[in-house]
């Protein structure tokens, strides 16, 4: 068989195996979406219809929010809290606050919402762009050392979490 002759059945299996390919990957995609937790862009504008944000309490007796870890204690550039949602539906975060042993405190912006599954936000000690999964304290240096505890306050400042720094 020539090659002249051979052509259009590369061509087309080629085009089958592309169209297979899509169509697995758009399956595999709607099959493990996870929505991303949204924050506002500049701390004060919500991004698409969160203007009804309001500070939400969890469920007394449950705990849907945990400290799940702090890395890089002691290096501004590497510190960051790992906060964990693992409850259902939407859960605003406007008045939250994490905070030290000493008083210093992270204000979570405004319009911040956490959404269900699972989503760990990433907050780091140093400047930097808010973006839906990491948020920026915007500190000179490093907040967080061995020993210390760092504390998740409720918009009425009662402790809802803590995690104590190995």
């Amino acid at each position: 068989m020539s090659f002249r002759r051979s052509l259009p059945f590369i061509l087309l299996n080629i085009l089958i195996s592309a169209a297979t390919m899509l169509i697995v990957l758009a399956i595999w995609e709607a099959a493990h979406r996870i929505p991303a937790p949204h924050a506002s862009v500049d701390g004060g504008t919500p991004i698409s219809g969160l203007s009804n944000c309001t500070s939400s309490f969890p469920p007394a007796g449950t705990s849907i929010l945990s400290i799940a870890n702090v890395i890089g204690a002691g290096d501004l550039l590497k510190e960051e809290v790992d906060l964990e949602y693992t409850g259902t539906g939407v859960f605003c975060m406007s008045g939250w606050q994490l905070s030290d042993q000493t008083g210093e405190r992270f204000n979570f912006p405004k319009y911040f919402q956490f959404y269900s599954g699972g989503v760990v936000i990433k907050i780091y000690s140093r400047a930097g762009t808010d973006t839906p999964l990491e948020l920026f304290w915007g500190l000179q240096s490093s907040i967080w050392h061995s020993g210390s505890t760092v504390r998740l306050l409720n918009s009425q400042g009662k402790e809802q979490a803590s995690f104590k720094i190995p």
